[in-house]
């Protein structure tokens, strides 16, 4: 799958002033796309649904090293999104 692909069509669906062919790699989301925590949180969800409703631990790109990191590129995100791919899904939580 080409996660940056799915990336950028992602943020299409954020904001549609942003098409495919303008975005690449090294676009960052916050300083390039101006992209607000709100847009992010946005994004994630549409990645989310694009990839079936599959949650991945996202915090570990935006919070590495335990803070927080100011922006991320289109390439970053795919690459995290690619490496979470192969690791079995989460088994959902039991009810109590």
């Amino acid at each position: 799958m080409d996660f940056e692909n799915l990336v950028s069509r992602a943020i299409g669906e954020v904001n549609p002033e942003y098409g495919i062919d303008c975005l690449s790699a090294e676009t960052l989301l916050r300083q390039d796309l101006a992209l607000t925590s709100i847009d992010l949180i946005h994004l994630l969800v549409a990645i989310t649904q694009a990839l079936g409703g599959r949650k991945l631990p996202y915090e570990n790109l935006f919070f590495a090293g335990g803070s927080m990191r100011h922006d991320v590129s289109i390439g970053e995100l795919a690459a995290f999104i690619a490496s979470c791919a192969d690791a079995p899904a989460a088994p959902a939580p039991l009810a109590m």
